[in-house]
C-alpha cells in the first residue's frame, strides 16, 4: 500500500488543477487516469478541443467554390489529422505538467474504492518505470487542514516497482477527489451495439472517412452542433429528435432561428421521430424510424435517405445512412468506482451527491466537474477546484450557487450563446419586462465579413433596469457573451451596455442596440 496527502481519481479540469495546485503546496499526490489517451480530461481528447478544432475547419471547408465530394473528403482527412495534432500535443503537456513535478505521481490505470480512504489501482498498461512518490502506511507525514502544509517528506524517484497490465496496487489518503467527467448515454436501440457504422461524439471524430450521409440521434445541443460541422464538411445530414420541439430550454423565436439557419446549411430535421432499429448493409446502415406526430415538425424531402427498393409501413420508414451518431445526452462516469465501499451516495440519476462545497457523504471525499451532475462544461470542473481550494485553504466560503449564472456556447455556425433567464421562463415567473432584439444583419461588422444570419436577444427588468438573461445567436457569440456576463455579475445595470464605447467594426457594438 502507497499513502499520500491526496488522490484524484480522474485527469480533467478541476483535477488536474487541483492536483498541480496541491504539489505546489507540497502534497504527496497520486493522480489516477484510466488511459493514457485521455490525460488531460474530456475537454482537451474527446471534448471541447477537437469539436472546436473541426468546427473550425468545417468552416474553412465553406470557403471553397463548389467543392467536389472527393475534395471535401480530402480536406476532412486533414482536418482530422490536425485534430490529432492538437490533441496529442495538448496530451502530452498535461501529462507533463503533472508527471514531472517531483511530488505527483501519475497511474495509469483504474479507481475502484476499498474504503472510505482507500483506492485500488488495476493498471491498464504496462508499468515499468514511473516514478512513485508515495511511502508505506506509517512512514508518510500528515497534512496540516489549517495551514495546508504538507509534513510528509517522502524522497522523490521511488521506484514504481515494475507493475504490470491488470496488477493491483492500493492507495490510501486523507483526501480523495472524484473527477471522472461523463459518458455517452447508449439508447435502447435494437442494433446499435452490434453496428459497426455507429458512433458517440467521442468515436465519429475517429472517422477518416467523410460520411456521406450522416443521421444524428438527437437534437440538442451535442446533436445540433455536430449538424452544423459535418453538414459544412459536406455531408447529407438528419437529425431525429423524438420530441416535437427542437432545443426547448430555449426560446422558440431563438429555436426557430436556429433550425432556419442550419436547414440552409442543408439540415433535415425530423421531429417527433423514433428510431427503431439500426442494421448494418454492405456499404451502409439501415436506419428505422418511427413518425410519432405523422411526421409533424419534419422538413426536407423524406424520402431522400431512403434506400433503394424499401418502403414505408404506414408512419414507418427506412433511412440509409454511411454514419449514424448517437447525441442521446451523457450520464455520470461512476461504473466501476465502487462507491458504496466508500459510503459515498449517488442520487437517482447516478450523480454522485455533494453539498454546496462538493463534500459528498463521505468526509474524506469529494467530488468535481461532471461526475456530480448538473451542468457539464469544463469552466464547472475549474471553478469546482477554486471551491475546493477554498474549503482546504481560505475561508471556505465559497460555494456552488456563487457562480450563478454561468453562461453557455454551442459551437454550430454560427454559434448559439446564452446567460440567465430566456423570455418565456420570465414571463412564467409573472416579471415585468421589456424584452430587446436585434438580427445580426443590422450589425456593421457582420456585413465586412459576409455573416448576417443569427439574432441577438436580451430580456430586461422592466423597472430596475437589472439585465436577467441574453441570447446571442451570432458570429462571435462565444465571445461577446463573457462582456454579458461579466455586466451581470456586477450587478451593472442594462444602460452600462448601451452606453458602453466599443471598438468599431466590432461584434461587441452590437451591445449598444441590443441594451437600449
Amino acid at each position: 500500500m502507497k499513502t499520500y496527502d491526496a488522490i484524484i481519481i480522474g485527469f480533467g479540469k478541476g483535477g488536474k488543477t487541483l492536483a498541480a495546485d496541491l504539489g505546489a503546496r507540497g502534497w504527496q499526490v497520486a493522480v489516477i487516469e484510466q488511459s493514457d489517451q485521455m490525460y488531460g480530461g474530456t475537454c482537451i481528447n474527446v471534448g471541447c478541443i477537437p469539436t472546436k478544432t473541426l468546427v473550425h475547419q468545417a468552416k474553412l471547408a465553406t470557403y471553397r467554390p463548389e467543392p467536389t465530394f472527393g475534395q471535401r473528403s480530402e480536406h476532412y482527412r486533414r482536418a482530422i489529422r490536425r485534430k490529432e495534432e492538437v490533441t496529442a500535443l495538448l496530451r502530452d503537456k498535461n501529462y507533463r505538467n503533472l508527471a514531472d513535478k517531483p511530488n505527483i505521481t501519475v497511474y495509469t490505470g483504474t479507481g475502484s474504492f476499498a474504503g472510505p480512504d482507500e483506492v485500488d489501482v488495476t493498471f491498464t498498461a504496462d508499468y515499468p518505470d514511473r516514478r512513485d512518490a508515495g511511502t508505506d502506511p506509517g512512514t508518510a507525514g500528515s497534512t496540516n487542514a489549517t495551514s495546508g502544509t504538507a509534513t510528509a517528506k517522502i524522497p522523490a524517484g521511488t521506484a514504481a516497482g515494475g507493475y504490470t497490465k491488470g496488477e493491483k496496487l492500493r492507495l490510501k489518503a486523507d483526501r480523495i477527489f472524484i473527477n471522472t467527467g461523463a459518458e455517452t448515454v447508449i439508447p435502447p436501440i435494437a442494433g446499435v451495439r452490434e453496428s459497426d457504422r455507429v458512433y458517440t461524439s467521442t468515436s465519429i471524430m475517429e472517422l477518416e472517412e467523410l460520411p456521406k450521409r450522416l443521421v444524428i440521434v438527437g437534437g440538442g445541443y451535442i446533436g445540433l452542433e455536430f449538424a452544423s460541422m459535418y453538414a459544412e464538411f459536406g455531408s447529407q445530414v438528419t437529425v431525429l429528435e423524438s420530441y416535437p420541439e427542437l432545443i426547448p430550454r430555449e426560446d422558440r423565436d431563438i429555436a426557430a432561428n436556429v433550425r432556419a439557419t442550419l436547414e440552409k446549411r442543408g439540415v433535415t430535421f425530423r421531429l417527433n421521430t423514433q428510431v427503431e432499429s439500426v442494421q448494418d448493409g454492405k456499404t451502409c446502415a439501415y436506419v428505422t424510424v418511427r413518425d410519432s406526430g405523422n411526421g409533424a415538425g419534419s422538413t426536407g424531402n423524406r424520402n431522400t435517405n431512403n434506400p433503394t427498393g424499401s418502403g414505408t409501413d404506414g408512419s414507418r420508414q427506412v433511412l440509409e445512412a454511411e454514419a449514424v451518431l448517437l447525441a442521446t445526452g451523457r450520464k455520470p462516469n461512476t461504473a466501476g468506482l465502487n462507491l458504496e465501499a466508500a459510503g459515498i451516495r449517488t442520487d437517482p440519476r447516478g450523480s454522485v451527491m455533494v453539498d454546496d462545497r462538493l463534500q459528498t457523504t463521505n468526509p474524506k471525499v469529494w467530488a468535481l466537474g461532471d461526475v456530480k451532475g448538473g451542468l457539464q462544461f469544463t469552466y464547472i470542473s475549474l471553478d469546482d477546484y477554486r471551491i475546493v481550494r477554498d474549503e482546504l485553504f481560505g475561508t471556505g466560503e465559497r460555494k456552488t450557487q456563487d457562480r450563478l449564472p454561468v453562461a453557455y456556447a454551442v459551437f454550430t455556425d454560427p454559434p448559439l450563446s446564452r446567460i440567465g433567464i430566456n423570455e418565456e421562463e420570465a414571463r412564467r415567473k409573472g416579471l415585468d419586462i421589456r424584452v430587446n432584439s436585434i438580427p445580426v444583419a443590422s450589425i456593421p461588422r457582420m456585413h465586412t465579413i459576409g455573416e448576417t444570419e443569427g439574432v441577438l436577444k436580451a430580456v430586461i427588468d422592466a423597472r430596475t433596469d437589472e439585465i436577467l438573461g441574453c441570447t446571442l445567436f451570432a458570429p462571435e457569440s462565444s465571445e461577446v457573451i463573457n462582456t454579458v456576463t461579466l455586466a451581470m455579475k456586477n450587478g451593472n445595470k442594462a444602460s452600462l451596455l448601451r452606453d458602453m464605447i466599443f471598438t468599431h467594426p466590432s461584434m461587441s457594438e452590437a451591445l449598444n442596440d441590443l441594451f437600449k
